[in-house]
């Protein structure tokens, strides 16, 4: 290919219904493709991101700064099965697994929601988040240090209404460099990529006194998963994959950070490089391509961990959320 970019980005057939060349693989069949290797979701995600007019999510989107309630609803999809994650891949149950074996092996410390045995920030961030949703609840009282004794279930609400209620940390997937070059290609990687999954808390007290201490007691989880279907280049031109009729090879270490060949020969198959830019310049070329943020449903767990908290811990919050 001379022009491996101009020759991606074209259609099955151009203006005058000719067909393509042989050697042109447009990445508008990247769907039918997914379709045939069993990826059902991925396909689906990568449909309607062809189907939507052009629009490219902003990084205050993407970053989470800006609410996903504040997006269309044709740039949002909000019913993956969560178990979906599960069967599709074997890459998250285990981090999930992992997070709540973890928060039930606790008493009071745990990273992810309590407190740690330093003398220092004794509070973990996943505390310090969930002390600002209380407060954004109006549970508690930043000045006077105090909570007020309530009870709340949101096991009800979406994904996209826990991101703002509840979510207080999260599990990151196929984030790391080895997770990138390793990773099985499969449905959950050609839908979501590299992506998080969040955690609410989706039912829990507030406590006034519990034996002379405020008390913070979370009696249930809700898991969703949540990505940015979009092509923003965050640190150079996203490689995502060399692609052909026949399937989708994975690139090399070598081919991530080095070479990247525009087309890969395997079993007298040329298996194109695709990145993200051939999907900016498909949609700047054709006025179609709709990024979107996906969630998945919430899946429940019940837990049961309290939280003590004295006045040291309050003030600690009071630096730490910036609220002095």
């Amino acid at each position: 290919m001379t022009n491996p970019s101009a020759e991606l980005l074209t259609q099955a057939k151009d203006k005058e219904g000719k067909k393509a060349s042989a050697k042109t693989f447009p990445i508008s069949s990247i769907p039918d493709v997914m379709n045939r290797m069993g990826w059902k979701v991925a396909a689906r995600v990568m449909r309607q991101w062809f189907d939507g007019e052009a629009f490219e999510l902003s990084q205050q989107h993407k970053q989470g700064k800006l609410p996903a309630s504040t997006l269309d609803k044709k740039n949002l999809i909000t019913d993956i099965p969560f178990d979906w994650l599960f069967t599709a891949s074997d890459r998250v149950k285990p981090k999930v697994d992992q997070f709540l074996s973890e928060l039930a092996a606790s008493t009071e410390f745990n990273s992810s929601i309590g407190k740690s045995k330093g003398l220092l920030d004794q509070l973990s961030n996943g505390l310090v988040v969930m002390m600002t949703r209380l407060r954004r609840l109006g549970l508690l009282d930043v000045k006077a240090g105090k909570l007020k004794d309530a009870f709340c279930d949101f096991g009800d609400k979406t994904a996209i209404e826990l991101e703002e209620l509840s979510q207080f940390n999260l599990i990151r997937v196929g984030s790391t460099t080895q997770e990138k070059a390793l990773d099985a290609l499969d449905d959950v990687y050609g839908a979501f990529g590299n992506f998080l999954v969040k955690v609410a808390a989706t039912r829990f007290r507030t406590i006034v006194d519990d034996n002379g201490f405020q008390a913070i007691e979370i009696m249930e989880l809700g898991f969703y998963g949540r990505d940015t279907y979009d092509f923003l280049n965050d640190d150079g031109d996203q490689l995502l994959g060399y692609w052909a009729d026949e399937g989708v090879l994975r690139p090399n270490v070598y081919d991530y950070f080095v070479g990247k060949p525009a087309v890969i020969k395997n079993e007298g198959v040329d298996y194109c490089r695709i990145t993200n830019d051939h999907f900016n310049e498909f949609r700047n070329k054709y006025k179609k391509g709709g990024d979107m943020i996906s969630f998945t449903t919430v899946k429940l767990y019940e837990t049961s961990f309290v939280v003590h908290l004295g006045p040291l811990d309050f003030e600690e919050y009071k630096f730490r959320s910036g609220s002095m």
